[in-house]
């Protein structure tokens, strides 16, 4: 699973695969996760760099009720189709070949950074202001 920065750093040792194919999550239960990522932030990460939000801006029994993995831009569209459906939905520039999905994901989500700001985040999730 080339998760993350992982995927930047290791990927060129992988077989890359048809970016089209990557049509479902195939690591993490979008719909009803069994856990969570807490950072130290306060970020409530349903994957790494997805967020669902604070609790230092929200209460973690608030942010549960208001979770519909469905209205979230990101998560919604992977659930629809996967990292595929990402590039699609948002007409993103993408490589023909990626490592798995995870990948796709990860650098679909770079590009979209700057558009959902709030929900892909921190920064240090995605190799920025890493000390």
């Amino acid at each position: 699973m080339y998760r993350g920065r992982a995927a930047e750093k290791l990927v060129q040792d992988a077989t890359l695969q048809t970016w089209s194919q990557f049509t479902d999550c195939p690591e993490e239960d979008l719909v009803e996760p069994g856990r969570v990522h807490l950072d130290s932030l306060g970020y409530l990460h349903v994957c790494q760099g997805i967020t669902i939000g604070n609790i230092y801006q929200s209460t973690l029994k608030e942010i549960c009720a208001a979770f519909d993995p469905y209205s979230h831009p990101i998560l919604g569209a992977l659930l629809a189709g996967g990292p595929a459906e990402l590039v699609r939905r948002y007409d993103l520039p993408h490589q023909e070949g990626y490592a798995d999905a995870c990948h796709l994901c990860y650098q679909s989500r770079l590009l979209l950074r700057n558009q959902f700001a709030s929900l892909l985040t921190p920064d240090q999730m995605y190799g920025v202001n890493i000390q």
